[in-house]
């Protein structure tokens, strides 16, 4: 094989490289199906994953909290996608949060606190950071700019997504599948501010 040649791995190859970072092949077969790592190459016998596809989603760093706290210092909506969501993770960003908004309204609503926090915070600033996730890895990120009865509106996200997009966020099993993240009182120094204001350092003794 040249150099120039894509590498190509059946499915079963793929999952076993994934193993190291999802729960069992099921779980890999799955996240594949979304187009992650690109559509695949079907054939008369299976479909085939560029290897180095695959490969990049072992690589993909956890969301650093520090980092998310600066680009997003008054919270993030995280909304775990489940396992039978329909995604197709190679359409435009737009058909996409279509996808995760159709899946959310399929799912469990957010409890009354959480919706209240959440509409709360879209008030103060008219959008919110909000990020989509399978599996433990970010599917879309967008902003939250109303949380309806049964699905959120979403907008293209800010710069804020840097922070977020092609990394891994790991969540509790189980629990709510959509939740207000927020940061600590304190993170790396900087104090969340009042909603409205911006974040500042804590004075010095």
């Amino acid at each position: 094989m040249s150099g120039t040649e894509q590498a190509m791995l059946s499915g079963r190859q793929a999952a076993a490289i994934l193993r190291s970072v999802l729960s069992s092949d099921e779980q890999a077969r799955l996240l594949l199906r979304t187009g992650i790592a690109g559509s695949g190459v079907t054939t008369s016998t299976a479909t085939l994953f560029d290897e180095a596809a695959v490969r990049e989603l072992c690589l993909r760093p956890q969301v650093g909290r520090r980092e998310l706290w600066r680009a997003c210092p008054h919270g993030l909506y995280v909304a775990r996608l489940h396992r039978g969501a329909a995604l197709d993770l190679t359409r435009p960003w737009a058909e996409v949060a279509g996808q995760v908004a159709a899946s959310i309204a399929q799912q469990r609503r957010l409890t009354a606190l959480t919706a209240a926090l959440t509409s709360a915070q879209i008030r103060v600033s008219g959008r919110l950071p909000f990020a989509a996730t399978y599996l433990g890895f970010v599917v879309l990120t967008a902003d939250l700019v109303a949380v309806g009865a049964d699905r959120p509106s979403l907008t293209p996200p800010g710069p804020w997504a840097d922070a977020v997009t092609g990394r891994q966020l790991h969540t509790r099993s189980g629990g709510r599948p959509g939740y207000l993240l927020t940061p600590p009182v304190v993170a790396d120094g900087i104090i969340p501010a009042r909603p409205g204001t911006p974040p500042r350092r804590p004075m010095r003794p």
